[in-house]
Order: C-alpha cells, then sequence, then structure tokens
C-alpha cells in the first residue's frame, strides 16, 4: 500500500479500517457482560446465593512469588528479545532481499503468528503450559539463528515463518500459565503485574538492538544476543514448575 498509495495515504486507510473493527467488535462483544447475558462469569445460570468474598493476595505479594517471578521474567525477555528483533527485521532483510521482500516477509512473519497461536491453543489443552511456553521459545531461537546465519530468501523466509511461528503466544502464554497455577480470584492482578512490566521492559528493546548493531556494524552480535535472551527465557520458565504449587481446586 505504501508503494502504491504513498505513506500518509496507506496509514491513514489502514488506522481508519483499524478503528472501524475494532468500533464495531466493541460494540458488538466487548460491551457485553455475563450479567447482561443473564450469565455468571463461568457460563452456568446467576447463583441464587452470594458467595462470600474472598481475601485476594496484594500486589507486593505477589511479586514475591518465585512462580510469578519466573513468570514475569521469561516473558520479559521472550518479549524483549522479540520487539528489538521485529522492529529491525525489515533493514536486517533489505540489503539481502530488497525492501519490498523484507515488507513481505515481516508480513509473513505475523500471518504465522495467527498460525501459530491457532496450533497451540488447540494443543495445549492440560499439557504444561510452561513447558510450552520453553518450546515456543526454542523455536523462535532456531528462527533467530536462520536470520543471523541466513543469506539468500530461501533461509531467511524460514527464519521468519519459524520465528512468527512463536509471536503470537508471547502474549497469550502468560494469563494461560497464570490461570493454572494461581488462585482464580488473583489472576487478573498477576495478568496485569505481568503486562505492566513486560511493556517496561521491552520498550527499550528496539533502540537496545539498535545501539549494538550499530557498535557492530552489523547485526549478527545483536541477533545473536536476541538468540541467547530467548533460550535464557525458556530456562527460566521452566525453572518455575519446580516453585509452582498449583492452587487447590474445590470439590
Amino acid at each position: 500500500m505504501i508503494d502504491w498509495l504513498g505513506f500518509q495515504t496507506a496509514a491513514l486507510a489502514v488506522s481508519i479500517v483499524a478503528l472501524g473493527v475494532m468500533g464495531w467488535i466493541s460494540i458488538r462483544y466487548f460491551r457485553l457482560s455475563p450479567t447482561s447475558l443473564g450469565l455468571s462469569p463461568d457460563g452456568n445460570g446467576v447463583p441464587t446465593v452470594v458467595a462470600k468474598p474472598t481475601t485476594r493476595l496484594s500486589h507486593s505479594s505477589i511479586i514475591r512469588m518465585p512462580g510469578f517471578l519466573t513468570l514475569s521474567a521469561a516473558f520479559a525477555l521472550g518479549l524483549f528479545a522479540q520487539i528489538g528483533l521485529l522492529s529491525h527485521l525489515v533493514s536486517r532483510l533489505t540489503p539481502d532481499v530488497g525492501a519490498t521482500t523484507a515488507g513481505l516477509l515481516l508480513s509473513l512473519a505475523t500471518a504465522c503468528a495467527v498460525i501459530g497461536r491457532t496450533l497451540t491453543g488447540w494443543w495445549i489443552g492440560d499439557h504444561d503450559r510452561r513447558i510450552a511456553a520453553a518450546i515456543n521459545f526454542a523455536v523462535q531461537t532456531v528462527g533467530v539463528l536462520l536470520l543471523i546465519f541466513g543469506n539468500g530468501w530461501i533461509v531467511l523466509t524460514f527464519g521468519c515463518v519459524i520465528f512468527g511461528f512463536g509471536i503470537g503466544n508471547l502474549t497469550t502464554l502468560p494469563p494461560l500459565i497464570a490461570q493454572k497455577e494461581f488462585d482464580r480470584k488473583d489472576v487478573v492482578a498477576v495478568v496485569a503485574l505481568i503486562v505492566a512490566i513486560n511493556q517496561a521492559v521491552f520498550a527499550f528493546a528496539p533502540a537496545i538492538v539498535g545501539a549494538l548493531r550499530d557498535a557492530t556494524s552489523g547485526y549478527g552480535t545483536a541477533f545473536g544476543i536476541v538468540a541467547c535472551i530467548q533460550l535464557l527465557a525458556a530456562m527460566v520458565v521452566l525453572l518455575g514448575r519446580k516453585a509452582v504449587v498449583p492452587p487447590a481446586r474445590s470439590a
């Protein structure tokens, strides 16, 4: 669209479409609540007896829990690596495949994110979600290595596809893991803290990767560090398996 319409017109067109789609979804779905549908949050009929309020963990208590620390740290590292790479992917690909193809490969990576997220959602079920997260980090690491050492468009395309398969899971897996490892009443606070910490960390990723690229006159070292960070994230998320005690479930 940029090549056809120019940057300003293309950006305006995408913004209008995005606002229209999000507006329709918000009006059609987001405004609804379980109460407005005559349901309780789990989809059952509205209970006749109101449950007594239960004590929730404070934010300070949550951030001291080993399960939370390993979950938050792993995905903060993973998103730092992911955002750092994606923000420089077009620049990395352009010398080898040209600007137009580089843009298409970036789009391909994001399309693969939808496929990867769908396949993970279909497979994960009762599987260990921390292991799923570790596999996701490992898969992305393979993609990064292909982007480091690949020269031709075939290898670089495979790198974008493999890395892309894990993109979406880095935002969907933390809530799924939190739902398994924390009491239901604390999940909202846990997820909110993870999101806040992750955003604070990965906001620096584009600048740091760019600084590494400038300091080394290339993306080899910068992307190599990204791959190491992904592997570190995999180890941290697995380390948390020993620290987690699943919450007791009522009969």
